[in-house]
Parts: C-alpha cells; sequence; structure tokens
C-alpha cells in the first residue's frame, strides 16, 4: 500500500528527468533498510528476546508513522503550479 502514496509523490515532486534516478535511491534505501534489518534482528532476538524486539520495532514503525503526520499533515498542493 505504501508504493501507491510514493508513486504519486514521486510523480508530482520530481522533474521528469529525475524521476529515474529518484526511483534508484527508493530501491536503494528500501534494499539498504531490509538488510540492515536482516543483519540485527537475530543479535536483537538473541538478546532481548522476540516480543520484545516484535514491540520495539512495533513502536518504531508506529513512531516513524506520527513524524510523517506531523511533517507533511497540512502539505496540499492539489492546485499550486510549479515554480520553473
Amino acid at each position: 500500500m505504501r508504493d501507491i502514496p510514493l508513486a504519486v509523490l514521486r510523480q508530482t515532486r520530481l522533474r521528469p528527468m529525475d524521476m529515474a534516478a529518484g526511483m534508484r535511491a527508493t530501491m536503494a534505501m528500501s534494499s539498504a533498510g531490509t538488510l540492515l534489518a536482516m543483519l540485527l534482528t537475530p543479535g536483537a532476538i538473541g538478546l532481548a528476546g522476540v516480543v520484545p524486539v516484535v514491540v520495539a520495532c512495533g513502536l518504531a514503525y508506529f513512531s516513524v508513522g506520527l513524524v510523517g503526520l506531523a511533517l507533511y499533515a497540512g502539505w496540499i498542493e492539489a492546485d499550486q503550479k510549479r515554480p520553473g
């Protein structure tokens, strides 16, 4: 579900010549995050256990969502024209 808003933002906020670079950056960051999670999860589960790690991941996910809402809740530009 996250791909639809991301694709809309990429198509409306990036210049056409920058879309390919934006897509590559998105794929690189997504892959890096997945790799980091796969490397850290076994150690975290061994150290703290499954339930605390799942709760910590859920709280981190929820916190990122709240920060995103706080930053972009009032962002409306449907009728605005881009400068340039």
